[in-house]
């Protein structure tokens, strides 16, 4: 199974498979799911492991400005102290090994609910790995510690105890309900959409997290770690004679997802130049893993198995498929942003793609159009990929047949991946609307006149067979306090200063004008 899709991060409690700890046994903690939080996360499990004094290793080569090894990594091993081996034997003084798999909100409920065994992690047993982490340098976060390129490195296959997910268990739950499941296969016992559903809400997910009557939404009952906010943006401009879009409408966002493509006329548009009628915008979205994705659909007051219709973009001058992942039937699946790249095509997504880490798991029955890109980054990269008008076929894409003028992209994406509040800095020549004529802000979050948003959760297994045992329950409830008192906005404490935090604290109780919401979506509770 290929580590860059199946990867999560996890806190795991037994030792892992075929591996002879001495010198006393250490705890295993592995954690899964969304990206969206994996910065602060990775900020709160390293302070958690002494800070500068952690070992710790990931596969993604750092980028300016130098802090983004692991703060970007897919998968990541973490330390409190010296890991090394002798054959399969611990011989270092390490208590506590955290591995990190980053698989998706949606898939790391699912993991967890089903004890997925199969996801995998790098090997503290492997000399390579053991070297990475020796190497890495916490300070914050950059120079080495980089792990070899998968294969190199060897890796290890466990359950997850823990995941990270920006959306409720229940509403992952309800998004599976419209899976289907390979003939002759079962996810922890279901074989069908509707028994997925079931497993997920009958697994005993519970929020991880310490009782505190201070923090509204956070305790034992609750647990909520903090706001992910999202934004809609639009795509590269190049070449419009028309200023860029500024507002998008719950009714055009409800309409482009069922949709695929809105006239440019739907959106809140000043012209610079001619503003035809039949320029329009086309859907970008992500895969069925996506927290975000549940988000975005939610908000509009679609349900959360809706049938979206999204599109796959072809590219020319170097596409990029790097981390995405593809079937081999559209292994063309890319972008790139380099000199000479441009949009050369589109049409809807093919029908075929699996969930990241089940690969029996799939939406076929909803045909075309369902599936999207696997990262938020990968949204981002293709919207900041300028269009070839000459090339792309609205037609040929069986939808907005009486576009004959130009075609642009449009698409939902986490503020981490579009940039910032009210911006769009990582999308080139493109643009971040306002939702509703409302621009996000953290006031507008709290106060709720801005509702694009979603809680950031934890959740592990309180009852039943799979309880979590009680050394992971104690770290996982430890880093969850952590995630909410410190690092949910990474730039304002902990080891590490960036200019793009993840999300939004949660406010204090009975500030006045702060809301809660029980689903995404969902109508507003008044805290004071």
């Amino acid at each position: 199974m290929n580590l860059l899709k199946t990867l999560t991060v996890g806190l795991v409690a037994a030792a892992l498979p075929s591996m002879a700890f001495a010198n006393p046994d250490p705890t295993i903690v592995h954690i899964c799911g969304s990206t969206a939080f994996r910065a602060p996360v990775t900020c709160a499990i390293i302070n958690a492991l002494g800070g500068t004094g952690c070992k710790a290793a990931c596969n993604k080569s750092g980028t300016a400005p130098g802090n983004q090894n692991l703060l970007g990594g897919q998968a990541a091993i973490f330390a409190n102290g010296t890991v090394s081996y002798s054959g399969s034997t611990f011989t270092g003084n390490a208590t506590i090994i955290v591995l990190a798999n980053w698989t998706g909100s949606l898939a790391g409920i699912l993991d967890v609910a089903a004890q997925n065994a199969t996801l995998t992690y790098p090997n503290p047993a492997d000399a390579a790995v053991e070297a990475s982490m020796q190497a890495c340098d916490i300070s914050p976060f950059g120079g080495g510690g980089t792990l070899p390129s998968s294969p190199a490195f060897s890796t290890v296959a466990a359950a997850p105890e823990v995941c990270m997910t920006d959306s409720f268990a229940s509403s992952a739950a309800a998004a599976l309900a419209s899976a289907q499941v390979t003939a002759g296969h079962n996810i922890g016992g279901a074989t069908t959409g509707a028994g997925l559903k079931t497993l997920v809400n009958g697994a005993g997910l519970i929020e991880a997290g310490s009782a505190s009557t201070n923090i509204v939404g956070k305790g034992s009952s609750t647990g909520y770690l903090g706001i992910v906010p999202f934004q809609w943006c639009i795509g590269n401009l190049s070449g419009a004679t028309f200023a860029a879009p500024t507002n998008i409408t719950q009714q055009t966002a409800n309409y482009i997802i069922k949709n695929g493509a809105a006239p440019l006329s739907m959106f809140n548009t000043t012209s610079t130049g001619t503003l035809s009628g039949a320029d329009f915008v086309y859907l970008v979205g992500r895969n069925e893993d996506s927290g975000t994705r549940i988000a975005a659909f939610a908000e509009p007051q679609l349900s959360f198995s809706v049938n979206p219709q999204q599109y796959l973009l072809t590219f020319s001058g170097g596409n990029k498929t790097g981390d995405i992942p593809a079937p081999t039937d559209f292994s063309f699946i890319g972008a790139s942003t380099g000199t000479g790249a441009f949009v050369t095509g589109f049409d809807a997504w093919p029908q075929g793609a699996t969930l990241n880490t089940e690969p029996f798991i799939h939406w076929t029955n909803a045909g075309f159009g369902h599936g999207g890109y696997a990262g938020g980054g990968d949204v981002s990269s293709v919207l900041s990929t300028p269009v070839n008008q000459s090339f792309p076929d609205p037609n040929g894409a069986a939808l907005a047949g009486e576009n004959t003028g130009k075609a642009f992209f449009i698409g939902y994406l986490g503020i981490a991946d579009s940039g910032s509040f009210g911006n769009a800095t990582k999308i080139i020549g493109g643009a971040a609307l306002a939702y509703n004529g409302v621009t996000p802000s953290l006031a507008g979050i709290n106060n709720g006149s801005y509702s694009f948003w979603s809680y950031e959760h934890m959740y592990y297994i309180g009852s039943g067979t799979h309880i979590v045992p009680g050394a992971i329950k104690t770290f996982a409830d430890n880093l969850a306090d952590s995630l909410a008192n410190v690092y949910v906005s990474y730039g304002s404490g902990g080891v590490v200063t960036t200019t793009s935090p993840a999300g939004v604290a949660l406010l204090p109780q009975n500030t006045v004008g702060s809301v809660t919401r029980s689903v995404e979506g969902g109508g507003y509770t008044l805290n004071y």
